[in-house]
Order: structure tokens, then C-alpha cells, then sequence
């Protein structure tokens, strides 16, 4: 059973990656941005894979797992692409890239780190404080 639901993820995502590409048949659609997003979207799930403990692993998993170094290295790749293509088509692109990308990480990021703060604020209140050895 173990190893069915692992098979779930690499048929799931053949099927994303494959048949969710309505462009197939048109060479104009190669490595576009929908395609390219698609790919790394799938080279980020098989690298969760490997960082799966290994008390939840398997063989399947592993050998999934095996390809995670050529997933990276395609990541990479198709996102230096894309930012070639982009820096082509806008000078700005490259001066603005930073502001842009920093933008898009940190504030999702201290909205996830304020919502954990209230949430264990929360907790202490509901559980009438907890000592600070029990906070991780």
C-alpha cells in the first residue's frame, strides 16, 4: 500500500506535466513560461521527495528521489531561461528583479511568522501560560 500511494505522485505528475500542456503540437510553446512552470513545478516535488524522513521512506521513493540532483540542475536551468528571455524583452527587468522577488518572499513570509506568533500567543492564553521550555 505504502508503495501505491507513493506511485501516486510520479503518475500525477506526468499527467500535469504531459496531458496538462494543451500545447503539445505547437513548437511555439516550447519552453514558454506555462511549460517551463509546469516543469519546475514538478522538478520542486521530486526534490520534497528526498527530504521525506527516513522512517517514511521507501524504495520507490528512493529511486524517485535518485533524480532530485537533475531536477535542481533543471530548475536552474529553466529559470536562468526564463530570466534571460525576460531580460531581453525589458532592460528594467534586471533592475527591478530584486525589489520584486524580495517583495514576493519576505512579506508572505512575516505574514506566515506573525500568524505563528499569534497563534502560540493564542495557545498560552487558552491553556493559561505554558513555560518557556515548552516552546520550540
Amino acid at each position: 500500500m505504502d508503495y501505491l500511494l507513493t506511485l501516486i505522485v510520479p503518475v500525477a505528475l506526468a499527467i500535469c506535466v504531459l496531458y496538462g500542456n494543451k500545447n503539445l503540437g505547437n513548437q511555439d510553446a516550447f519552453m514558454n513560461k506555462e511549460f517551463t512552470r509546469a516543469l519546475k513545478g514538478a522538478c520542486c516535488i521530486i526534490v520534497i521527495l528526498v527530504h521525506i524522513p527516513l522512517a517514511y521512506a521507501n524504495k520507490l521513493q528512493d529511486g524517485i528521489g535518485s533524480f532530485a540532483y537533475v531536477c535542481v540542475t533543471l530548475f536552474f536551468i529553466m529559470s536562468a531561461y526564463g530570466m534571460n528571455i525576460s531580460a531581453s524583452r525589458s532592460p528594467a527587468y534586471l533592475r527591478h528583479f530584486w525589489r520584486n522577488r524580495l517583495s514576493a518572499l519576505l512579506i508572505p513570509q512575516l505574514l506566515v511568522n506573525l500568524s505563528v506568533v499569534v497563534g502560540f500567543v493564542l495557545i498560552n492564553i487558552i491553556n493559561g501560560g505554558v513555560s518557556q521550555a515548552s516552546l520550540p
